[in-house]
């Protein structure tokens, strides 16, 4: 007889044994473990399994049978403040078996009188220091009569139970910890996605939203590290428009520097949440009123050790809270946007920073591209070859091409050939030496037909680390100049030969104005010829008419021009 409970006991914990290693639900092993009792016990006429609420009582779960004088056994609470039973089951983590509830004053006397419970037992259920529930077995009218065997039975059911429990909560916290790293690893794939901001702060409210269940979340950020925060950014799903937050914002001027609760986040870098802001002094009411705000979780976003974003995840109309796991979860997810946050916003900087010099340096080439174009003296650029890399409109014009046609020419293609001999891979920029930083020369420059105009160039170094990386030659066209250097040749010459005549005219004009006055005197004489005198007049005048003519040619002349008549 004693063998066959045995074997039926062990069939029982085998039966239990295999509803945890299944993983069954939790409902399922213990409405096991408690069929399992009452089969055991076969003068108990009901077994209740209690769990743990967050007031502090137990509830009951599961038991046999469901329903006792009409009341379910999820509506029997075990409060034990009031139940001293339960209080020492619990403190004592012991059995406690009671013959006659009528011999004892712990339990609680209310289902006691309601259910007319005579003998009770009550046992924990609990898996080393943890407590996981109570079981409580009852009969009416008469004692169950429970051996100190049939007792540790019970234990032994109570202990399987503790044990599912047990290996529930820790597949639940398996389960959930693996969602969170998936989490979090989803998370960091798309941020490594989002190239901008505005995309990394949507990604981010989107995985905080999920696991809070609120999507009212707005960031501040800060302009730069340690300065002055700003409203930055509303969730796209946010009970509010991102338009009447930020009017909302601007008609309150909110001062962070005076703001208890953003202090409070930005000096520990530790979340703060507030459920009912009413019951708090931190936050500013005339702000969350203005907003509709009954309770505020801030967390912060922290780049570089300094607090870089604030995120405000706020209840609206109702007080809520969230599970210490949710927010660690949430500010998981906030530190691994931070990384990718700060990036971002460095490389924004970057390429403000980027764009607003390339718009200077293109305004720059505008201006000397103006300069250049406007320039009437030919400009070219040369690379260390000597070929051409750039020139204005005059250079290519004077040479009779294009500017398109002028670059990639040599420079030396342009100069006449006055040495035919000279090495033809000798570098321009040869005439340089230390001291010089300038060369200008004269030479005769070749058109694209193949005549040459008289120029005078400049050629001046491009200078970069002591090293010549190429020149600039600008050159003009000095044909008038040349024009003009001969009209004053001629001119100095003919003043020359002018003075010459002046002064042998002077020579020869004295003597003859002596030798006239002599023929004149020899005239008045009676014994001079007159036909000889006559003749010696005659050449005279004619040697003073020359003397005359030199003289012209040695008078400077206004020359004036005028149109002729028809």
């Amino acid at each position: 007889m004693h063998a066959q409970a045995d074997q039926t006991r062990y069939a029982r914990l085998a039966k239990i044994s295999q509803a945890i290693n299944s993983k069954l639900d939790l409902t399922a092993v213990l409405d096991a473990v408690a069929t399992a009792i009452s089969e055991e016990i076969v003068l108990c006429d009901s077994v209740g399994i209690y769990l743990p609420q967050p007031d502090g009582t137990f509830r009951g779960y599961v038991g046999k049978p469901e329903r006792i004088n009409g009341i379910t056994l999820d509506q029997l609470i075990v409060d034990p403040k009031v139940d001293s039973l339960a209080k020492d089951i619990i403190e004592t983590r012991k059995s406690i078996y009671i013959p006659d509830t009528a011999l004892d004053r712990r339990p609680d006397p209310r289902p006691i009188e309601l259910f007319k419970i005579h003998s009770l037992l009550g046992l924990p259920i609990s898996y080393g220091e943890e407590l996981f529930g109570l079981v409580f077995l009852f009969n009416y009218g008469t004692s169950m009569n429970l051996s100190s065997s049939a007792i540790q039975t019970v234990e032994a059911y109570a202990n399987m139970a503790g044990v599912a429990i047990h290996n529930m909560h820790q597949f639940k916290a398996i389960q959930s910890l693996l969602r969170e790293k998936q989490l979090l690893l989803d998370v960091t794939r798309e941020l490594s996605l989002c190239s901008t901001t505005e995309k990394i702060l949507d990604t981010c409210f989107r995985y905080v939203g999920q696991v809070l269940d609120n999507t009212n979340i707005g960031v501040h950020l800060c302009d730069s590290i340690g300065s002055t925060f700003r409203p930055a950014r509303l969730s796209m799903s946010s009970d509010w428009t991102e338009e009447n937050w930020r009017k909302t914002h601007s008609s309150i001027k909110l001062n962070y520097n005076e703001d208890l609760l953003f202090q409070e986040v930005i000096r520990t870098k530790q979340y703060v949440l507030i459920p009912d802001i009413d019951a708090d002094l931190r936050p500013n009411h005339e702000a969350c009123r203005r907003f509709g705000i009954k309770g505020v979780f801030m967390l912060p976003l922290v780049a570089s050790a300094e607090v870089l974003v604030t995120i405000a995840v706020v209840s609206l109309g109702e007080v809520r809270t969230y599970s210490e796991v949710d927010m660690q979860l949430a500010q998981s997810i906030i530190d691994v946007t931070a990384a990718a946050l700060s990036n971002a916003i460095r490389m924004e900087q970057l390429e403000l920073i980027i764009a607003n010099r390339t718009e200077e340096l293109r305004e720059n080439h505008r201006i000397l591209e103006l300069i250049l174009n406007s320039a009437g003296e030919g400009i070219y650029g040369l690379n260390l070859e000597g070929k051409i890399t750039f020139c204005n409109p005059a250079a290519a014009r004077m040479l009779g091409l294009t500017v398109e046609e002028l670059i990639g020419q040599r420079h030396k293609d342009l100069i006449r050939q006055a040495e035919p001999d000279e090495a033809a891979d000798a570098s321009i920029f040869d005439v340089f030496d230390d001291h010089s930083f300038i060369y200008v020369q004269e030479d005769l420059f070749l058109t694209s037909d193949g005549l040459m105009f008289p120029v005078e160039y400049v050629l001046a170094p491009i200078v970069e680390d002591h090293k010549i990386r190429g020149g600039v030659v600008t050159f003009r066209d000095i044909s008038e100049r040349k024009s003009t250097e001969e009209i004053i040749r001629k001119t100095d010459k003919l003043s020359v030969i002018g003075e010459l005549a002046a002064g042998v005219a002077h020579e020869i004009r004295n003597p003859l104005t002596t030798l006239r006055g002599f023929i004149q005197l020899l005239n008045s004489s009676p014994h001079t010829k007159r036909e000889n005198l006559d003749i010696m007049l005659s050449e005279l005048d004619r040697i003073n008419f020359i003397v005359s003519e030199l003289l012209f040619i040695a008078k400077p002349q206004c020359i004036s021009f005028g149109q002729k008549a028809p």
